[in-house]
């Protein structure tokens, strides 16, 4: 079985999975003040589609591929927020340049849980294909 491409269905099944069994990710979660999701609108996506994704804090860490109501949505170039995260696996730091709109101190509340979530459900993929970065 290959790689799934990242954040397809297939890789967001993949982490949910891993995050929902496991405990130290729960425990994380029932330590937040308040339940929180951050959503992503990015465009120019594939075919030149938007893309959404999302990311709850809830019982556990759930990411979603759908539009959702979200806490903080931010807003940027599906192609630039892939070659952020791609950087990153790589140990690089690129800029996704997203445009934050709603609630920013969220970002600070679930940062140490995202990290663990980051560090529980990071795993292989195929980046996409992008084009040339804006």
């Amino acid at each position: 079985m290959s790689d799934p491409v990242f954040m397809s269905a297939e890789h967001v099944a993949a982490m949910n999975a891993v995050l929902a069994a496991d405990g130290t990710v729960r425990a994380a979660c029932a330590a937040l003040a308040k339940q929180v999701t951050i959503a992503y609108e990015l465009s120019d996506g594939p075919g030149g589609a938007t893309v959404y994704w999302s990311i709850a804090f809830a019982e556990t860490v759930r990411f979603g591929l759908e539009p959702t109501a979200a806490d903080l949505v931010l807003r940027g170039d599906w192609a630039r927020m892939v070659h952020a995260a791609k950087a990153n696996r790589q140990g690089q730091v690129e800029d996704p340049a997203v445009l934050p709109v709603g609630d920013v101190t969220v970002m600070q509340a679930v940062a140490p849980v995202f990290a663990l979530a980051s560090n529980v459900a990071t795993l292989p993929v195929v980046f996409p294909e992008t084009g040339e970065c804006r």
